[in-house]
């Protein structure tokens, strides 16, 4: 039974050898795995294809605003060209732009910032600039409801100081009754100023994180007074608009540092607005002149003696 068992075996591998060098067989094997390879190619290649497709894109990609250039091409609101502006590496790249790496959360914040001071500046830039309500503001009316946010402290004690033994008087009630009573007195022209002015001195307060874009944000006290004085004062009138005009000129270079980021743009400010007011208005200094007061125009074509 040990020898028929064991010439089975050999049978039977002999007849796999045979199979196997069976130049039919292998013809047949040959074909079936080439069937099976380009099966398996054919199955892979989508995944392949959409894996090509995605490096390609990632090549491409312009959309990682990770760095800031000089554009030249940049149209800027008063219509010059030529600023900073925020891309993609591979953007500043491709247009031959030099430039550096940038943080887009960074510069987000910096024009938050900017934007806040600015929207106060042109609020107070709409009441200064307009002579007819700046000649309404009552200056001492102003003055008054401005100041009233220091309060009022009597002090009885030697030398009247409490540094020298004195004694305060919480004179809170007091104030409260001044204040109501120059509000009551301010006209509509006064409110504006006041309102705008608080705004404007807030604002100023943050010169210094503007000036550092956003690093530092200290301040003395010296330098809290001078600030205050770049702001038009309730009895200016006429010198307000001009001290407007400077305060902006300051501020002009700093926002003009910060680079332009889309979805991040800063607002025009008060002088930017006129701007594109006098260029979309159009039309000549004839048309404008006779739409605005022909009485006047004519007027003016008479020769004066």
């Amino acid at each position: 039974m040990d020898e028929h068992k064991t010439d089975v075996l050999k049978q039977t591998e002999q007849a796999k050898v045979d199979v196997t060098n069976n130049s039919d067989n292998q013809a047949a094997a040959a074909r079936g795995a080439a069937v099976k390879k380009t099966a398996e190619e054919k199955a892979a290649f989508p995944y392949q294809l959409e894996l090509a497709k995605q490096k390609a894109a990632q090549k491409a990609d312009t959309t990682n605003l990770d760095s800031v250039a000089f554009d030249p091409t940049y149209k800027n609101p008063d219509g010059t060209l030529g600023a900073n502006v925020v891309m993609s590496k591979e953007d500043a790249k491709a247009k031959g732009l030099t430039h550096y790496k940038a943080d887009p959360s960074t510069i987000n914040t910096v024009v938050a910032g900017m934007n806040d001071v600015q929207n106060k500046l042109n609020q107070l830039a709409d009441v200064v600039n307009d002579p007819q309500k700046m000649g309404q503001v009552d200056a001492a009316v102003a003055a008054a409801m401005l100041a009233h946010g220091k309060g009022i402290t009597l002090q009885f004690g030697a030398h009247g100081s409490s540094g020298s033994g004195g004694v305060g008087l919480d004179m809170s009630n007091v104030n409260e009754a001044l204040y109501s009573r120059d509000v009551k007195k301010a006209n509509q022209a006064t409110r504006d100023f006041v309102a705008a002015y608080v705004g404007a001195h807030e604002a100023i307060t943050q010169l210094p994180r503007l000036q550092t874009f956003g690093k530092s944000n200290r301040m003395t006290e010296k330098q809290m007074e001078a600030a205050q004085n770049l702001l038009p004062q309730p009895g200016d009138r006429e010198f307000a608009s001009q001290k407007m005009t400077s305060l902006q000129g300051m501020i002009d270079p700093l926002r003009k540092q910060i680079p332009h980021m889309p979805g991040a743009e800063s607002i025009p400010s008060w002088m930017e607005q006129r701007q594109q007011r006098q260029v979309s208005s159009g039309g000549s200094n004839l048309g404008r002149a006779v739409l605005g007061n022909p009485t006047d125009f004519i007027n003016r074509l008479v020769p004066s003696n």
